[in-house]
Protein backbone atom coordinates (compact mmCIF):
# COMPACT_ATOMS: atom_id res chain seq x y z
CA UNK A 1 0.00 0.00 0.00
CA UNK A 2 1.06 3.07 -0.85
CA UNK A 3 2.83 5.28 2.44
CA UNK A 4 0.12 7.97 3.85
CA UNK A 5 0.93 11.20 4.31
CA UNK A 6 -0.54 14.62 4.53
CA UNK A 7 -1.70 17.49 2.52
CA UNK A 8 1.30 19.80 3.73
CA UNK A 9 3.90 17.06 2.92
CA UNK A 10 5.39 16.51 -0.89
CA UNK A 11 5.11 13.19 -2.46
CA UNK A 12 6.87 11.71 -5.70
CA UNK A 13 5.26 13.03 -8.64
CA UNK A 14 4.45 16.52 -6.89
CA UNK A 15 6.18 19.47 -8.63
CA UNK A 16 7.44 22.13 -7.00
CA UNK A 17 5.76 25.58 -6.72
CA UNK A 18 7.97 27.79 -9.39
CA UNK A 19 9.93 30.50 -7.50
CA UNK A 20 8.14 33.10 -9.57
CA UNK A 21 4.56 31.88 -8.39
CA UNK A 22 3.51 33.92 -5.96
CA UNK A 23 1.98 32.60 -2.67
CA UNK A 24 -0.80 33.78 -0.74
CA UNK A 25 0.47 34.44 3.07
CA UNK A 26 -1.22 32.03 6.44
CA UNK A 27 -3.77 34.77 6.70
CA UNK A 28 -5.08 35.06 3.19
CA UNK A 29 -5.46 31.30 3.03
CA UNK A 30 -7.18 31.33 6.40
CA UNK A 31 -9.47 34.30 5.48
CA UNK A 32 -10.58 32.21 2.08
CA UNK A 33 -11.01 29.39 4.40
CA UNK A 34 -13.17 30.69 7.00
CA UNK A 35 -15.40 32.49 4.51
CA UNK A 36 -15.67 29.31 2.62
CA UNK A 37 -17.63 27.85 5.80
CA UNK A 38 -19.84 30.39 6.21
CA UNK A 39 -18.01 32.97 8.25
CA UNK A 40 -19.39 34.54 11.27
CA UNK A 41 -22.25 32.82 10.85
CA UNK A 42 -20.43 29.19 11.08
CA UNK A 43 -18.85 30.47 14.29
CA UNK A 44 -22.44 31.88 15.61
CA UNK A 45 -23.85 27.77 15.12
CA UNK A 46 -24.69 26.85 18.52
CA UNK A 47 -26.68 23.76 17.25
CA UNK A 48 -25.81 21.45 15.00
CA UNK A 49 -27.76 17.92 13.71
CA UNK A 50 -25.99 15.46 12.17
CA UNK A 51 -28.31 12.26 10.63
CA UNK A 52 -25.79 9.53 8.47
CA UNK A 53 -25.16 5.91 8.43
CA UNK A 54 -22.35 4.12 10.08
CA UNK A 55 -20.84 1.92 7.84
CA UNK A 56 -18.66 -1.19 9.21
CA UNK A 57 -17.15 -4.47 7.84
CA UNK A 58 -18.73 -7.56 7.10
CA UNK A 59 -21.70 -5.38 5.63
CA UNK A 60 -22.45 -4.14 8.95
CA UNK A 61 -24.06 -0.69 8.88
CA UNK A 62 -26.27 1.46 11.17
CA UNK A 63 -27.84 5.15 11.26
CA UNK A 64 -26.73 7.34 13.84
CA UNK A 65 -28.05 10.54 14.69
CA UNK A 66 -26.27 12.98 16.46
CA UNK A 67 -27.13 16.26 18.02
CA UNK A 68 -24.55 18.69 19.68
CA UNK A 69 -25.81 22.25 21.02
CA UNK A 70 -22.78 23.85 22.29
CA UNK A 71 -21.50 24.76 24.63
CA UNK A 72 -22.21 21.93 26.74
CA UNK A 73 -25.06 19.31 25.24
CA UNK A 74 -24.45 16.29 23.44
CA UNK A 75 -26.67 13.25 22.06
CA UNK A 76 -25.95 10.62 19.96
CA UNK A 77 -28.22 8.12 18.87
CA UNK A 78 -27.17 4.65 16.87
CA UNK A 79 -29.62 1.81 16.26
CA UNK A 80 -28.07 -1.44 15.53
CA UNK A 81 -30.00 -5.02 14.80
CA UNK A 82 -29.11 -5.40 18.79
CA UNK A 83 -30.51 -2.29 19.33
CA UNK A 84 -30.71 1.98 20.08
CA UNK A 85 -28.03 2.98 22.32
CA UNK A 86 -28.17 6.62 23.46
CA UNK A 87 -25.48 8.75 24.65
CA UNK A 88 -26.56 11.73 26.37
CA UNK A 89 -24.40 14.56 28.05
CA UNK A 90 -26.00 17.80 29.80
CA UNK A 91 -23.45 20.30 31.49
CA UNK A 92 -21.06 18.07 33.20
CA UNK A 93 -23.43 14.91 33.47
CA UNK A 94 -23.84 12.34 31.42
CA UNK A 95 -25.80 8.97 30.59
CA UNK A 96 -25.71 5.81 28.26
CA UNK A 97 -28.83 3.95 27.47
CA UNK A 98 -28.76 0.93 25.99
CA UNK A 99 -32.72 -0.12 25.92
CA UNK A 100 -33.46 -0.66 29.76
CA UNK A 101 -29.93 -0.45 31.10
CA UNK A 102 -29.15 3.40 32.28
CA UNK A 103 -25.33 3.67 33.42
CA UNK A 104 -24.26 7.05 34.93
CA UNK A 105 -21.25 8.61 33.34
CA UNK A 106 -18.49 9.68 35.41
CA UNK A 107 -17.79 13.25 35.66
CA UNK A 108 -14.74 12.25 33.33
CA UNK A 109 -16.68 10.69 31.23
CA UNK A 110 -19.05 13.50 30.57
CA UNK A 111 -16.24 15.97 30.14
CA UNK A 112 -14.64 13.99 27.89
CA UNK A 113 -17.84 13.21 25.37
CA UNK A 114 -18.75 16.58 25.59
CA UNK A 115 -15.19 17.54 24.35
CA UNK A 116 -15.19 15.00 21.10
CA UNK A 117 -18.78 16.07 20.47
CA UNK A 118 -17.27 19.76 20.42
CA UNK A 119 -14.21 19.22 18.75
CA UNK A 120 -15.37 17.17 15.94
CA UNK A 121 -18.61 18.95 15.04
CA UNK A 122 -17.15 22.43 15.24
CA UNK A 123 -18.32 24.13 11.65
CA UNK A 124 -14.23 26.08 11.88
CA UNK A 125 -11.99 22.84 11.95
CA UNK A 126 -8.54 24.93 11.67
CA UNK A 127 -6.83 27.90 13.19
CA UNK A 128 -3.74 29.36 12.29
CA UNK A 129 -0.69 29.02 14.07
CA UNK A 130 2.59 30.93 13.86
CA UNK A 131 4.39 27.58 12.98
CA UNK A 132 2.50 27.50 9.75
CA UNK A 133 4.08 27.41 6.33
CA UNK A 134 2.84 27.37 2.66
CA UNK A 135 3.55 24.80 1.05
CA UNK A 136 2.91 24.87 -2.06
CA UNK A 137 -0.19 25.72 -4.13
CA UNK A 138 -1.85 22.92 -6.65
CA UNK A 139 -5.06 24.01 -9.03
CA UNK A 140 -8.20 22.17 -8.28
CA UNK A 141 -10.58 22.74 -10.10
CA UNK A 142 -14.61 23.14 -9.51
CA UNK A 143 -15.58 19.22 -9.34
CA UNK A 144 -12.91 19.17 -6.23
CA UNK A 145 -9.84 17.35 -7.89
CA UNK A 146 -6.53 18.10 -9.09
CA UNK A 147 -5.41 18.17 -12.33
CA UNK A 148 -3.45 15.03 -11.64
CA UNK A 149 -6.34 13.38 -9.68
CA UNK A 150 -8.31 13.51 -12.73
CA UNK A 151 -5.77 12.73 -15.05
CA UNK A 152 -5.08 9.38 -12.95
CA UNK A 153 -8.87 8.86 -12.81
CA UNK A 154 -9.03 8.83 -16.36
CA UNK A 155 -6.76 5.93 -16.69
Amino acid sequence: MPLARSGHESGPGDEAVPASTSVPSIDQIFTKYFEAVGGTAATNTTTLMLKGKREASQNRSWPNDITVASPDKFLLVATSAAGTVRQIVNGDKGWSANGTNVRTLTPAEALDAKRRGNELFTVVKVRPSESMRVGGMQKVDKSGGTEEHHRRNEQ
